[in-house]
């Protein structure tokens, strides 16, 4: 038993115990990588050199989803993650996106 119930439990009318934390992890296949990101963008008619301002109002939502009111705690922290930046590939004369790090808020 925990100290601090065992030295007070005479003023302890029960105990209730969960998860201190739940880490969510996952992908998105549909745009987890360059190729398919352009792929989806294109068949979308979203340009390339739009991607950031497409891609914010989704951002917003999901960290407005990750801070909801209540008794929970939301640590949340910047960290290095995987991205993306429009390139101009001269080799292929295309427009495409190129792997990048990028700065990612952790919730």
């Amino acid at each position: 038993m925990y100290p601090f119930v065992q030295r007070h439990q005479e003023k302890i009318a029960g105990v209730l115990t969960c998860f201190d934390r739940v880490v969510i992890t996952g992908t998105l296949p549909e745009i987890c990588h360059a190729g398919a990101l352009v792929g989806y963008l294109s068949q979308r008619d979203i340009l390339l050199r739009d991607y950031q301002h497409w891609a914010q109002p989704f951002r917003d939502e999901l960290r407005s989803h990750a801070e909801h009111p209540g008794l929970v705690h939301i640590f949340s922290a910047m960290e290095a993650c995987a991205s993306f930046k429009p390139w101009d590939d001269k080799a292929i004369q295309r427009n495409t996106l190129k792997p990048t790090q990028g700065k990612c808020l952790h919730c």
